[in-house]
């Protein structure tokens, strides 16, 4: 499944930069979002979400690849939990300075129960959890 969109936010590059880049701040708008700790070079996030009738606990693992400081990072991630597994391959890019224009593409391949859900169903819920992932990035960044 591919996923695209962008936003305006109305700060600074830097400022966004800082916060996508800054772990601990960019998973606190994951759904469910519970824990995150530093493991090597990657990142290991625990949380509880749902995806149609599947509820349930989910552990990822992602890393910052191909970074262009301040205007273009790569997230890579697997992750595991409601009977299912993702891989995900995420670009943001960052353009303009105040307001500043975030750019997002996303790839994710789903297997397991959240395959058999349907694709309309995961496309859907997978949509509205990266769209408001990066809402909520817009509003944390412009509070601050």
């Amino acid at each position: 499944m591919l996923f695209e969109g962008n936003l305006s936010v109305n700060s600074t590059r830097d400022k966004v930069w800082n916060f996508l880049y800054t772990p601990e701040k960019a998973v606190s708008c994951l759904p469910g979002f519970k824990d995150v700790r530093k493991e090597g070079d990657s990142y290991r996030v625990t949380g509880k979400t749902g995806i149609g009738f599947l509820k349930g606990d989910y552990k990822a693992n992602f890393r910052y690849s191909e970074v262009q400081q301040p205007s273009k990072v790569t997230l890579l991630a697997t992750g595991s939990g409601m009977g299912g597994t993702m891989e995900l391959k995420a670009e943001v890019n960052l353009e303009g300075d105040g307001p500043v224009n975030l750019r997002w593409s996303s790839e994710v391949k789903v297997g397991g129960s959240l395959a058999s859900v349907g694709a309309r169903v995961v496309q859907g819920a997978a949509q509205r959890i990266i769209e408001d992932l990066f809402q909520c990035v817009k509003e944390k960044v412009e509070r601050t």
